[in-house]
């Protein structure tokens, strides 16, 4: 059974956005 893992995300100052692109980008890594 592969254990869930969990990571959060804090933007600060309108980086939200920037952000949101890098999640997009590195989605394959953060789901392996």
């Amino acid at each position: 059974m592969d254990k869930i893992k969990n990571i959060a995300l804090v933007a600060h100052d309108n980086r939200k956005k920037d952000m949101a692109e890098w999640v997009e980008w590195n989605y394959t890594t953060l789901v392996h």
